[in-house]
């Protein structure tokens, strides 16, 4: 309808003390949408984008909008949904939403939504993340350096694959998912990981153990660094039962994590005196928000930070010290 039909309808319907009808809208529906969604970006996607893409919107996107047109789907919506998810699980409502975000703003891209449309998740805050993990201090890591040589004969690749996550500063998956082809003289080049593909440059330790591995196993045997004993085509993680056992042995807390070790790479990195953007581009961060929430600094380094800037002050406070600048 026009414009001034419309506001002859409301007006008729106003002074009769009635409320108006919602007035359909056109376009696909979220379900409709949904599957042409996934059928174009699918192709783009890694098999752990795809599953978590699934899962996402199996459980939480679609009975929440399913029924729902595109195009009338507003903030209120997404901001109710948003809040109720967020109630159960803050991360997991973050993830979703960032879904529901690229999904709008390809409808529009493609053309299944007006230009003048905004996108219902904009303004929406995500939820803060708290920092997680946990630094291991020296006494930390000189009881799991004593506890992965108790466990060198037992479980001999999950120690070689955690003393290379310390050193590299790569995540688990990337790790496990290592090829030789990827390994240079200084650098692995990662073809694919988290946030694309990336190179990371690594010290001699790493060098080393990387070196005395190859030796050990010859490169027809398998592409990965870290081959399944039963399918070298395949690669093979490191099992929990492994790390439970090395992390017990070694006396750490049990919320200790294997991605943790990622962490304190970025913590001993900071706390090194490397910057943020050195820190994050060694990681593979693409933004520095991202590196401040791996880089935990131990007591006894803040500790060591606050005396050298309280005695910095002091000098200048000193009474004496201002007279003789003064002379």
């Amino acid at each position: 309808m026009s414009a001034d039909e419309a506001r002859a309808r409301a007006h008729a319907l106003l002074a009769n003390g009635r409320t108006a009808e919602p007035v359909p809208v056109a376009g696909p529906t979220f379900t409709e949408f949904e599957v042409v969604y996934r059928t174009r970006r699918r192709s783009d996607w890694r098999p752990g984008t795809w599953r978590k893409y699934e899962g996402y919107t199996r459980t939480q996107l679609l009975p929440a909008f399913r029924r729902q047109q595109l195009a009338a789907i507003t903030r209120p919506d997404v901001a109710r949904w948003f809040h109720r998810y967020s109630e159960k699980s803050p991360g997991g409502a973050n993830r979703a939403l960032s879904i529901l975000k690229n999904m709008f703003h390809c409808a529009k891209d493609w053309g299944l939504l007006p230009d003048t449309h905004v996108n219902p998740c904009r303004g929406i805050r995500l939820n803060r993340r708290p920092p997680r993990g946990r630094l291991l201090n020296q006494a930390a890591l000189s009881a799991l350096g004593v506890a992965l040589e108790r466990h060198r004969l037992r479980h001999p690749d999950a120690v070689e694959a955690i003393r290379l996550m310390l050193l590299t500063g790569c995540r688990p998956g990337e790790i496990a998912a290592l090829t030789w082809e990827a390994v240079k003289a200084d650098r692995l080049v990662l073809a694919q990981t988290k946030t694309g593909p990336r190179t990371i440059l690594i010290g001699p330790a790493a060098r080393q153990l990387l070196s005395q591995r190859r030796r050990r196993q010859p490169l027809r045997d398998s592409p990965y660094v870290f081959p399944s004993p039963r399918n070298p085509s395949r690669f093979r993680s490191v099992s929990e039962a492994a790390w439970y056992a090395i992390r017990s042995d070694a006396g750490l807390p049990n919320d200790v994590r294997l991605h943790d070790m990622r962490h304190n790479y970025a913590s001993y990195a900071v706390m090194g005196g490397e910057t943020l953007l050195i820190t994050g581009s060694l990681l593979g961060h693409r933004s520095a928000q991202t590196t401040a929430r791996y880089a935990h600094l131990n007591d006894q380094h803040l500790l060591d930070a606050a005396g050298q800037v309280a005695q910095t002050i002091s000098k200048w406070l000193d009474p004496a010290r201002k007279a003789s600048r003064i002379t």
